[in-house]
């Protein structure tokens, strides 16, 4: 819905124009005021003093001040005092309408010309409608999400602990274990644990992959939360609620159709 000139002015975490102030990390990537303040205050939350930028995964230290510590680059997108942006064809022209044909935002003179054919509809009744659908149906279904994830979390390291206790119980045997001369029995037990160590290393290896990349998805469930809790209590710009659910709409999709490619 971003014209091309503001293509490039993109938050890599909520995909969205920003709408809030960019704000650049150590490693020089930038992201929007809000999506980066949603991070400081979910790891300090756990008692951590940084987080892995999103893109890089580069360390980054949280800033006293929040987000606004980071420095800030590029202008806010220009809004009105309502908070409800201005068309950027039509100079003044308030956002008021959304076309269902080409799912877009538009103001008066933009559905009296270009659209005028197309079905249209106000785009307040689109927000309250998204809004609703946001509260009602999306935020469950990513809370139902973050509590899987975290659960996979928790069996992840319980595997790993099990492992761990196993690794050592085999180490107590092969050592208890008496077989031939003495020397043949010590290059016995040190091939024995030297192989079981290989397995073991192997195993805990899988653990870390798998809970890096649970985490991560655990991570990005919990801020695409955060962002629709925002949007159901406290958004006041409609255009963003309506992208919010457009951007959930299409993930439950692909969801679904995942879900369908793996039950064939």
């Amino acid at each position: 819905m971003a014209t091309n000139a503001r293509e490039d002015a993109t938050c890599p975490v909520c995909l969205q124009v920003f709408t809030s102030a960019p704000r650049v990390l150590p490693c020089s990537h930038t992201f929007c005021e809000r999506c980066l303040q949603r991070l400081c205050d979910m790891h300090a939350e756990q008692g951590r003093d940084g987080f892995p930028c999103p893109y890089c995964r580069g360390p980054t230290p949280i800033p006293e001040e929040g987000a606004s510590g980071f420095p800030s680059t590029c202008p806010e997108l220009e809004t009105t005092a309502d908070h409800v942006p201005l068309c950027q064809t039509h100079a003044g022209e308030r956002l008021r309408f959304v076309c269902i044909t080409c799912k877009t935002f538009l103001c008066v003179v933009c559905k009296s010309t270009a659209h005028h054919t197309h079905r249209t509809e106000n785009l307040s009744t689109v927000a309250s409608r998204c809004r609703r659908a946001l509260e009602e149906r999306y935020e469950p279904w990513l809370q139902r999400m973050v509590r899987e994830q975290e659960g996979q979390l928790r069996a992840i390291a319980k595997d790993s602990e099990a492992a761990e206790s196993r690794f050592g119980a085999l180490c107590k045997r092969i050592a208890a274990t008496v077989q031939g001369s003495e020397e043949e029995t010590v290059a016995w037990r040190n091939q024995a644990k030297w192989q079981l160590l290989m397995e073991f290393r192997e195993e805990s290896s899988e653990h870390r992959r798998l809970s890096k990349k649970v985490q991560q998805e655990r991570d990005r469930l919990s801020v695409l939360l955060a962002r629709v809790k925002d949007a159901v209590q406290s958004e006041t710009n409609p255009c963003r609620v309506v992208e919010i659910h457009k951007e959930l709409l299409k993930m439950a999709n692909e969801q679904l159709i995942e879900s369908m490619i793996s039950m064939s």
